[in-house]
């Protein structure tokens, strides 16, 4: 089919939502390479870049409204704010830090330090405890820090052969982990020990390819450097769902930085699933996959057929 008032072709996909009511509604600019992005509340985003830098953005208004240099001009790596406590921010670097910021305060108020110096990949908070906050680091090794006690880490987790590249809270109890080991690790920090359980159907072995998760349903989703979406249900092993991100702008939402054509033979070749992101709606969710090549594809599913399906 051709649809006049978009100006390209579309056609049925099964399983597949397409979005053709996106648009931009604003455009920052900032002056560095960012390396991660996060909403502080309705009107405020923080971005980490590449020099180190934390900047609070006013969205309706377009400028600065707070400069933060506290990483020595190390990369930033992930920038996450806490639910709990919404005033604070935490930054992981490259410097091998953790950093928490309270609101319009330029400096820290806290710091973490992995034990070995090496980098941090990303920082997240306890969904319900506020004083629990993990770290993901480039030295195999999953640390766990007490709020209350910074000056070690509270727990350590070591299973991982490669450096872990992300981590989120599932529950008051896990943590999922996910490595350039090519494996994703379900952890119970009750219990100190092995991981619960390996997910290991997708592939990573050089790339950072995203991980998110479901807290009601225990769905967990990933990349993939075979250009693939992968999500997984905490209770198994093997993946429910495996879904390449394709090559045809039929099947795409394109970002302003990519050309408005793709060729087959170019998107299946060196492409990887750099990005996901799993919402819930009740028994529906969504899954966004995004890959290298800045294309988007938005996913429906129904969580009684992914669950039949592992069956």
């Amino acid at each position: 089919m051709y649809d006049d008032n978009v100006g390209r072709h579309r056609s049925p996909r099964r399983h597949t939502k397409l979005q053709t009511d996106v648009f931009c509604a604003k455009l920052i600019c900032t002056a560095a390479r960012l390396s991660s992005v996060q909403w502080a509340d309705d009107s405020i985003i923080g971005c980490g870049d590449y020099d180190g830098v934390l900047t609070e953005w006013h969205v309706e208004r377009g400028y600065p409204v707070l400069e933060r240099d506290g990483h020595g001009g190390k990369r930033v790596l992930s920038l996450e704010y806490s639910i709990q406590q919404p005033s604070l921010c935490a930054s992981a670097s490259d410097d091998g830090t953790i950093r928490l910021w309270a609101a319009a305060c330029e400096q820290p108020v806290m710091a973490f330090l992995s034990p070995t110096g090496a980098p941090i990949c990303a920082a997240r908070f306890h969904h319900t405890t506020s004083h629990m906050i993990a770290a993901a680091c480039s030295d195999s090794n999953i640390y766990v820090f007490d709020m209350r006690r910074p000056t070690s880490p509270a727990l350590r987790l070591a299973h991982h052969r490669r450096p872990v590249s992300n981590i989120r809270f599932l529950g008051p109890n896990h943590v999922v982990s996910a490595s350039i080991d090519s494996t994703l690790q379900l952890w119970d920090i009750s219990s100190v020990g092995r991981p619960l359980r390996t997910f290991a159907a997708h592939r990573n072995f050089r790339n950072f390819v995203g991980l998110s998760v479901l807290q009601e349903s225990g769905l967990l989703a990933c990349g993939s450097e075979t250009n693939e979406a992968f999500v997984y249900d905490k209770r198994w092993a093997v993946p429910m769902l495996s879904h390449p991100v394709t090559s045809s702008p039929v099947e795409m939402l394109h970002s302003s930085s990519t050309s408005s054509s793709c060729s087959v033979s170019s998107c299946d070749s060196g492409k990887m699933v750099s990005a996901v992101c799993l919402k819930q709606s009740g028994p529906d969710c969504t899954l966004l996959a995004a890959n290298s090549e800045g294309n988007v594809e938005i996913l429906d599913g129904h969580f009684e057929e992914l669950h039949l399906s592992q069956k």
